[in-house]
């Protein structure tokens, strides 16, 4: 990706059901195989609504890891996680927040210290909630992360989350997450330890000061062959913390995202 000079990226509970139907001012964001978004006004809130298409309704597997979402959501109640508004039978609505990914700024450049670390604070924030609820996000990418106008971080899209008081829907989730900030377990389909949500968010902040993932190859280095990155940060402090939470061995890593959250407060930025 080109990089231009770094940004300074400064950046419920569920109501009552009632019919969806009653959306206004709506407007299609994306559409993919089996998705829909659409950004709409429902009881004089503004939403971002997940439809499942027609056609998926009638997977009952697509269907049920779609239905599984929301009840992760329900569960959920944090600053950090736009919260989920209303539910139907094949659609989500949460909240809609006003901002852009991630994805969007390190497409343009890389990002300052002082703005990674705000953004890996929240995302370790909304991490220690979840992983107290015994839910685990195992898809924190930089498209996930949503900073909003006023500055604030927001972990979105739940859809690959495992809710560990649950039973696996299907052994198709093995593999599910995004190679580049994927945990070597979880690419071996151990979906069950909150050390793989430690390792995302340190390939992020990789990405976020570096302008780049930790490995170029990542299939290599998630099979066991690769070595960890040559190049760091330059910062001392932020480094180590780094390259703790992007070993391959989780048992390497910090024991929790709290003592990762620990560690980042502790800098003086």
């Amino acid at each position: 990706m080109a990089r231009s000079t770094p940004i300074h990226s400064e950046f419920n509970r569920p109501l009552p059901d009632v019919d969806s139907s009653r959306m206004s001012q709506i407007e299609v964001v994306s559409i993919s195989s089996y998705i829909q978004l659409e950004k709409a006004r429902w009881r004089g809130q503004r939403v971002l609504v997940k439809r499942l298409k027609t056609s998926a309704r009638n997977n009952s597997d697509i269907l049920e890891r779609f239905e599984r979402e929301a009840d992760v959501l329900e569960r959920l109640d944090h600053p950090n996680i736009p919260p989920l508004v209303h539910r139907d039978t094949g659609l989500l609505m949460r909240r809609f927040i006003e901002g852009n990914t991630l994805y969007h700024y390190l497409e343009r450049s890389t990002i300052d210290l002082r703005s990674t670390l705000h953004i890996a604070r929240g995302l370790l924030a909304a991490l220690v909630h979840s992983h107290v609820r015994e839910i685990l996000h195992l898809d924190v990418k930089p498209a996930n992360i949503l900073l909003s106008a006023d500055r604030k971080v927001h972990l979105i899209d739940f859809g690959s989350a495992k809710d560990l008081t649950l039973d696996s829907i299907t052994h198709q989730e093995a593999r599910l997450g995004t190679p580049h900030y994927m945990a070597p377990e979880q690419f071996k389909g151990v979906r069950d330890d909150q050390r793989s949500d430690v390792y995302s968010v340190g390939a992020v902040m990789y990405e976020c000061l570096m302008g780049f993932p930790p490995h170029k190859d990542p299939f290599t280095w998630l099979a066991g062959r690769g070595s960890m990155p040559k190049a760091m940060p330059e910062n001392k402090e932020i480094s180590s913390i780094i390259w703790k939470a992007i070993q391959r061995n989780p048992d390497n890593r910090y024991d929790e995202a709290l003592d990762m959250l620990e560690a980042l407060e502790a800098i003086n930025d």
